[in-house]
């Protein structure tokens, strides 16, 4: 069951419009899923789309602002606008590696992409994970 009904689409709206209470908002956006506290996805893909690497900056830093968070986890369409802007920020990159052929070629195609847009830099702060890893042994 979700504590409330927002999502990202909220979170995005609410930040475009500027409004002074953004950082309040933003713990009323947050979902708590059994062990997890989330925010969840758009409701209209296009919403994720009009996003600019600034404004997600910003949403990021209003949730560290909140102080009850050591990492942050984003799940990125390939190369949606702003992922690389958010990605340059990050000083680690976590990815999880699949064996499976199809997303072992996305996440191919994913590093090249970045490898033309940034060059290395971006390549570099990434860091491949197993499927059966722990958080302890990643970190």
């Amino acid at each position: 069951q979700l504590s409330n009904s927002f999502n990202l689409s909220e979170a995005i709206y609410s930040l475009k419009m500027e409004t002074d209470d953004f950082g309040s908002k933003v713990n009323q956006w947050i979902c708590h899923l059994e062990r997890i506290d989330c925010l969840l996805g758009v409701e209209h893909y296009s919403d994720l789309n009009e996003l600019t690497g600034d404004e997600a900056i910003k949403l990021l830093n209003e949730i560290v602002k909140c102080g009850i968070y050591n990492s942050i986890v984003l799940d990125l369409p390939l190369l949606c606008s702003g992922a690389t802007t958010l990605l340059s920020q990050c000083e680690v990159i976590y990815e999880l590696s699949c064996q499976e052929k199809k997303k072992k070629k996305m996440s191919e195609e994913f590093h090249r992409q970045l490898q033309l847009k940034e060059g290395t830099t971006i390549l570099s702060h990434i860091i491949e994970v197993a499927k059966n890893q722990t958080v302890s042994e990643v970190l």
